[in-house]
């Protein structure tokens, strides 16, 4: 009787669409590809609304990007549809590092053209087949994955972008290489763009390696700042102003090659043109004091992404409202952002509970359309 039972039961049980997710406990999750290459999607198994597409960005190194390391994945119940993709050059182990250059860039354009809904991935099946999706789209840029974000949504050709979470994007070539340290570091300004004065005057060149001498010993000690570059196709690169402080050397990327490597791949510096690509687009940065980066007081590298786009007339907001996240800073969106100044960021550093929340109240206001400088309760 009791297989009878069950037999009727599977025999009248609806057809599951070959396009659906696979449901496990709280999550859905499917795994594809796009373009023959690897496409991951993670969805609430019960979404309390409905979904909003977002593509994930990390920061480029390897297994980060699909399948997404854990600790990488948003958390579940924002109604999200969150959209992990291999990346051209992700893999920073191959010491090739050109995961937020040109190929990265077409690869984010093409998965927004994805993420819009309508367009097949290469098992056939569309987003809109595989989800309730709400309309709008939404970017989460993790670390150097937001100089990805700015970058690519600069072009005019991709897919208008409704919001733009940030964590700790690293805002200049400087940085992006770990140049800043405290006490070299000097006064930040975005003119002509987002530079932060550094103090070479102790920089020395030793064994392929440039140091702070701080104590000129002539060797890079334990607590000096010391560089080795990245290994690119065009040889190591150091960002422009330090690569101007070094001699001419055949196994050191040229100053011109080196300018034009960080010009493809700094997302502060796309900020302009990004404002008339993308003239709707609200943007919320999360950020600490301390970013996961360095350990400059203030963020000030953080924070001159954030200005600049400010300055630009997009939607800012600097870290989730405390709506969504009790004992956020709870500034108004719009600022004022100002440079070595803590208003606003989060004591010490920031990490995924504080990504989640923003992601949670991106997610509400691209559905609700309501970008309301402070919220009262969430959406």
């Amino acid at each position: 009787m009791i297989w009878w039972l069950l037999a009727c039961r599977l025999v009248s049980s609806p057809e599951q669409s070959p396009c659906a997710m696979s449901a496990v406990r709280d999550v859905r999750r499917a795994q594809t590809t796009l373009d023959g290459v690897d496409l991951t999607l993670i969805a609430d198994a019960e979404p309390r609304a409905a979904e909003v597409a977002t593509l994930v960005l990390h920061g480029g190194f390897e297994g980060e990007q699909s399948p997404p390391d854990q600790s990488a994945v948003l958390s579940y119940g924002a109604s999200l549809v969150q959209i992990h993709s291999d990346l051209p050059g992700a893999d920073s182990h191959s010491l090739e590092m050109d995961h937020y250059g040109p190929d990265s860039q077409a690869r984010v354009a093409r998965l927004l053209e994805y993420a819009q809904g309508d367009t097949p991935d290469d098992a056939g099946c569309t987003l809109k087949e595989r989800a309730d999706l709400a309309s709008g789209l939404m970017v989460v840029g993790l670390s150097n994955g937001g100089n990805l974000a700015l970058a690519s949504l600069a072009d005019p050709q991709v897919p208008a972008v409704d919001a733009l979470l940030l964590w700790e994007t690293p805002s200049s070539a400087q940085v992006a290489v770990q140049e800043l340290h405290d006490p070299e570091r000097g006064a930040c300004s975005l003119e002509p763009a987002l530079r932060c004065e550094m103090d070479y005057s102790q920089l020395e060149w030793s064994d392929q390696t440039a140091f702070l001498d701080r104590n000129n010993d002539g060797r890079p000690d334990l607590d000096e700042p010391s560089w080795k570059g990245f290994w690119t196709s065009i040889g190591r690169t150091f960002s422009p102003s330090f690569r101007a402080m070094l001699e001419p050397s055949n196994s050191l990327a040229s100053l011109a090659d080196t300018e034009q490597f960080w010009g493809e791949r700094e997302g502060a510096a796309q900020v302009g043109v990004l404002a008339l690509s993308q003239p709707d687009l609200h943007t919320l940065m999360v950020a600490g004091e301390r970013d996961h980066l360095q350990e400059l007081a203030d963020s000030p590298h953080v924070m001159g992404v954030l200005i600049a786009l400010d300055q630009a007339g997009l939607w800012t907001r600097l870290n989730p409202d405390a709506a969504y996240l009790r004992g956020a800073p709870d500034l108004d969106a719009g600022g004022p952002y100002v440079f070595d100044d803590p208003q606003g960021l989060f004591p010490g550093s920031s990490g995924l509970p504080e990504i989640e929340a923003a992601a949670e109240e991106l997610a509400d206001r691209v559905r609700s359309g309501d970008w309301t400088d402070n919220l009262q309760a969430p959406l």
